[in-house]
């Protein structure tokens, strides 16, 4: 609707799989969404599907942390200081490795992506995710049984239009 403002959120891991998923979803039910992901190629033919406002594409190899704080700031710039939501889904891993057959190296990189990138992500886009939910009232529980303190994630659809922002680890 005309005037109405659109929810924003951050995916990782967004060019393939869950991730491409999720942001397709996202975007379809009238979120801005920043893809975060290496492939620029694969992000924009998922963004180009919908209005071109209504996603940011941020490249970046959540490998190398020394790209994630400036990655995180064009994404603050770009959803101006206020986020609802972030999801760290990237990640990797190699089937059928023991730990005798894994190297230093390989093992680093699987720490860097898996651990190193959730981390940072967080920690620098939790200002935004602050701002957002420090601006919102919480919506009025509409049933006894729910619960404001409740630790477990909605997983209905109406956790996809609320605009409050929540952060979850």
């Amino acid at each position: 609707s005309p005037g109405r403002i659109m929810p924003t959120a951050v995916v990782t891991g967004a060019s393939s799989g869950i991730g491409a998923g999720l942001c397709e979803t996202l975007l379809s039910s009238g979120w801005k969404v920043c893809l975060v992901a290496r492939s620029t190629e694969r992000m924009e033919k998922i963004a180009a599907k919908f209005p071109r406002e209504q996603s940011f594409i941020q490249p970046c190899d959540l490998s190398k942390p020394e790209q994630i704080q400036p990655a995180c700031d064009r994404i603050v710039r770009w959803c101006g200081g206020r986020l609802n939501l972030l999801v760290n889904n990237a990640g990797m891993g190699k089937m059928n490795c023991t730990t005798e057959s894994t190297s230093l190296d390989d093992f680093q990189y699987q720490i860097t992506v898996n651990l190193t990138a959730v981390f940072a992500m967080t920690k620098f886009l939790i200002p935004a995710l602050k701002a957002e939910a420090q601006t919102k009232t919480p919506p009025p529980s509409s049933s006894s049984s729910s619960s404001s303190t409740s630790t477990k994630p909605q997983n209905d659809a109406k956790s996809l239009e609320s605009p409050g922002a929540s952060v979850i680890h």
